[in-house]
């Protein structure tokens, strides 16, 4: 009994060679056969050589733009494109021989998540509405904010460029927020915005009433060889954070025009131009320009005067220095010359000195008189 089922398995297997042998030599020839499926790539890209088995002509390609596929006797050679974004990417490249398939994978690793801000650590705006911008390089999607309410931080879409913005700081005292950019992972980094408060502010500082004080004088184109206040005067703003308006130096009714620089921190009053008309009963007129006499010489000078905030004490009322007042120190435009008006005379049709005004002389400053 043992035997005879030995035979009838047998005689199976005989028939199931039998009926295996009816392949066409076509179909034994549809066969491709790699050398790997997966081929990775950093986010830089590359080549690389795929070998390939096939008894018959094949084919390959791929519908990725970023995968280049040239396929050759025996191989396929595979290119691939830096990956810019932070995403992995994958493809499929499919190999075809008469009715057989084969496909291998190409893996690109994603670019590193970068957004780096093209600006300072620490940006400084000034008490007024004020704004700045930075643009953000970066291989990621970003988010911007803001963590104050009093400053606003806006993307632009299309540019990648951020405005921030300030609200006025009418307060005491300076204050201090932070801008952040945030990628996609979830990581960020910032800047910091300090802004200082409108008391601090050194274009609001110069404003005031103000008293000239000079180590000399002259009057009637006399030295008078003696130190003191000679004139005052009151500086308005004009156009903020830009220029101020000064009023009634060394005569009544004067109106000069000061440039301010918030870069060096200076007011610079202008010269050389008229600040003041007269018009005589007789039908003559005297036109006054802010001006550098030289009394040796008898000329004079047109050169900005240039003034720089300061604290001083006055000696006559408190000679121990215990309380500050603010000055502002006359750093450059005077040198070797007197300061004050002179004239352009319609009668005459000449120019020159005031006999009945005063001229600064020396080192000289103004002293905040504002009550």
């Amino acid at each position: 009994m043992f035997k005879q089922t030995v035979y009838i398995l047998a005689a199976a297997c005989l028939l199931s060679l039998a009926g295996g042998c009816t392949k066409s030599k076509t179909e034994i020839a549809d066969v491709i056969v790699l050398s790997r499926t997966e081929v990775a790539f950093s986010q830089a890209g590359g080549n690389a050589i795929i070998g390939v088995g096939s008894p018959s002509p094949f084919t390959a390609d791929c519908g990725e733009e970023w995968v280049s596929v040239t396929p050759s006797a025996n191989a396929v050679a595979i290119s691939v494109s830096e990956n810019a974004s932070s995403q992995k990417r994958v493809a499929k490249v499919q190999l075809s021989a008469g009715n057989a398939t084969q496909s291998l994978t190409v893996i690109q690793s994603a670019a590193l998540a970068v957004a780096v801000i093209n600006a300072p650590e620490s940006i400084e705006l000034d008490s007024e509405v004020d704004s700045v911008y930075f643009s953000v390089d970066a291989t990621c999607a970003w988010t911007v904010e803001s963590e104050a309410d009093w400053l606003s931080a806006v993307k632009d879409e299309k540019t990648g460029v951020v405005k921030v913005k300030s609200l006025p700081n009418e307060g005491t005292d300076d204050r201090t927020a932070s801008v952040k950019v945030k990628k996609a992972n979830g990581e960020s980094s910032g800047i910091t915005v300090n802004q200082i408060s409108r008391a601090h502010n050194p274009y609001f500082n110069f404003l005031g009433e103000y008293g000239l004080y000079a180590e000399d004088w002259y009057y009637g184109g006399q030295a008078i060889g003696a130190p003191g206040v000679g004139t005052t005067c009151t500086i308005e703003a004009k156009e903020y954070g830009k220029s101020f308006i000064v009023k009634g130096l060394f005569h009544k009714g004067t109106v000069n025009e000061a440039v301010y620089d918030k870069k060096e921190g200076t007011l610079s009053i202008l010269t050389g131009r008229a600040c003041l008309d007269i018009d005589s009963p007789d039908g003559s007129f005297t036109i006054f320009y802010l001006a550098e006499p030289d009394f040796a010489g008898s000329s004079f000078e047109t050169n900005n005067v240039v003034c720089k905030l300061g604290t001083g004490y006055n000696e006559e009322d408190d000679p121990a220095h215990t309380k500050e007042i603010k000055i502002l120190e006359v750093i450059r435009g005077v040198e070797g010359r007197s300061f004050g008006l002179v004239g352009y005379f319609s009668s005459n049709q000449s120019y020159g000195y005031f006999s009945d005004l005063y001229y600064a002389s020396g080192e000289m400053y103004f002293v905040d008189r504002t009550k």
